[in-house]
């Protein structure tokens, strides 16, 4: 997020990958642009709330290691507990990265991320849900929260209006959390209540998963930069 104040008007503006220019006083913004008077502290926040929705829904290593932890899960209450864990990590070190107070580069964080997946999904298989699960998911929401930081990047200094940017985004992220659980867990219930052979698929279901993050896991390690 920036301030400007150009030919007499002024404001602050979001800029992401679909919005990436400034046009001033111009009624027809076109594709990739974004109008002074659309940039109000209001519609600001919703842009936030949408990048944190569209990061996390269109961040596939983030719902894939989700679907594992709701594949491992024994009931609502496990649910929550692994949820709340995951949302309260990556919460502050989405908030601390942001801040500029920890820096951790791309090539780190990014294949630690892609390990987050394969453990889970070893573990799943392995013994199912451990007893420190959510001690390992608080460890791993850590990493997340960091890959979340990535999206955003501001250029004012620490105010009001950079923590309110940042806690929409970051409810943007939890709503985008929300869906997905209440999507899938429900569906993992009744497979499990229902059906004899959900065991098996559920088990086919973390093989493929944790093969994919195995896949990312090597690709970011030897990509440029770390990151696929």
């Amino acid at each position: 997020m920036v301030d400007y104040e150009l030919g007499g008007s002024g404001g602050s503006d979001v800029f992401d990958a679909g919005h990436r220019e400034l046009r001033v006083g111009q009624s027809d913004t076109g594709q990739g642009a974004s109008r002074a008077g659309e940039t109000g502290f209001l519609s600001s926040m919703g842009r936030f709330v949408s990048m944190g929705l569209e990061h996390i829904l269109l961040g596939i290593d983030h719902v894939l290691f989700l679907v594992l932890l709701l594949l491992g899960a024994q009931g609502w209450r496990s649910v929550v507990r692994l949820a709340t864990s995951f949302t309260v990590a990556h919460s502050v070190t989405l908030a601390l990265a942001v801040l500029g107070w920890v820096e951790v580069p791309a090539e780190i964080v990014e294949p630690l991320i892609a390990l987050s997946i394969v453990y889970i999904a070893v573990e799943n298989i392995a013994r199912g849900e451990s007893r420190h699960r959510a001690l390992v998911v608080f460890g791993f929401g850590l990493l997340h929260g960091l890959g979340f930081a990535g999206a955003l990047s501001f250029t004012e200094d620490i105010g009001g209006r950079l923590l309110v940017s940042l806690l929409s985004f970051n409810l943007g992220t939890e709503l985008g959390q929300l869906a997905i659980v209440l999507l899938v867990f429900p569906l993992l219930l009744l497979t499990r209540r229902r059906y004899s052979w959900s065991t098996v698929a559920h088990t086919g279901a973390t093989v493929v998963v944790g093969v994919i993050g195995l896949v990312w896991l090597v690709e970011r390690l030897l990509a440029p930069g770390g990151a696929a």
